[in-house]
């Protein structure tokens, strides 16, 4: 089975949706991070499906859950993928991927 593994940024990245989409209700927070979570898990057995990013990194992908406002960002291993940051679609994610290194 592939694996998804999310980085220290990713998880934290999802602890503030969850946190800030729970602001207008718990309900909503949780079917989002569902939903993204259901899209890493597609993601794992399907990693080459997102949009190459090289102009953020090497190999750097992204991929957009339906039914959401948010981007994942990851990279395709040999046996699943490893998500790097999960920002909403009005963030400016050449600047976080920039300051990061990604």
């Amino acid at each position: 089975m592939p694996r998804v593994s999310f980085a220290p940024s990713a998880r934290a990245d999802l602890d503030d949706i969850a946190l800030g989409v729970e602001e207008d209700a718990s309900a909503a927070g949780e079917e989002t991070v569902r939903r993204i979570l259901d899209a890493c898990d597609r993601l794992a057995a399907f990693p080459r499906i997102g949009r190459l990013r090289p102009v953020y990194a090497p190999e750097l992908r992204s991929f957009v859950p339906p039914s959401t406002r948010y981007v994942i960002y990851y990279y395709p291993l040999d046996d699943g993928v490893e998500i790097v940051h999960v920002l909403h679609g009005r963030r400016d994610a050449a600047r976080v991927l920039r300051d990061e290194g990604q």
